[in-house]
C-alpha cells in the first residue's frame, strides 16, 4: 500500500517522492503517483518540445500580448473621446439652461422696474385720500393666554 501524503504535498512533490519521506516503505520501490497524475499527464503533449517550437510559441505569445495592449489602448482612446463629447454636450445643455434662466430674470426685473412707477403712483393716490396713521403699524403681536380683551 502506498504511503499517504496530504493532498497539498502531493501537488508539490515530483512523481517519485524522496525515499526518506516514505518511512517504512523506503526499501520498497513502488509505482506511487499523486492522485491527480492522470489528469496532468494529458497536458504533457500540449507544451511545445524543442527550442524551435518553444521560440515559435514565445513569438506567438508576444503577438497576442501586443494585440491585447493595442486593444486596450484603442479602448482608452475611445473612452477619452466619448467622455469629452459627453462633457461638451453637458456644458452646452447647462449654458442653454443658464441663458433661459437669465432671460426670465432680466424680463422679471424689467417688469418690476416698469411696475414700480405705477405702484408708487397708486400709493400716492391712496395716501392722499386717507390720513397717514398716527403711530407706526406693527405686525401681529403674540398675546399670552388669559390676557385676552
Amino acid at each position: 500500500m502506498p504511503p499517504l501524503l496530504p493532498l497539498r504535498l502531493c501537488r508539490l512533490w515530483p512523481r517519485n517522492p524522496p525515499s526518506r519521506l516514505l518511512g517504512a516503505a523506503a526499501g520498497q520501490r513502488s509505482s506511487w503517483t499523486p492522485p491527480n497524475a492522470q489528469y496532468w499527464s494529458q497536458f504533457h503533449s500540449v507544451r511545445p518540445q524543442g527550442p524551435q517550437l518553444r521560440q515559435q510559441q514565445h513569438k506567438q505569445n508576444k503577438q497576442v500580448l501586443g494585440y491585447c495592449l493595442l486593444l486596450m489602448l484603442a479602448g482608452m482612446g475611445l473612452h477619452y473621446i466619448a467622455f469629452r463629447k459627453v462633457k461638451q454636450m453637458h456644458l452646452n445643455f447647462m449654458d442653454e439652461k443658464d441663458r433661459i434662466i437669465t432671460a426670465f430674470y432680466n424680463e422679471a426685473r424689467a417688469r418690476a422696474r416698469a411696475n414700480r412707477g405705477i405702484l408708487q403712483q397708486e400709493r400716492q393716490r391712496l395716501g392722499q385720500r386717507q390720513p397717514p396713521p398716527s403711530e407706526p403699524t406693527q405686525g401681529p403681536e403674540i398675546v399670552p393666554r388669559g390676557a385676552g380683551p
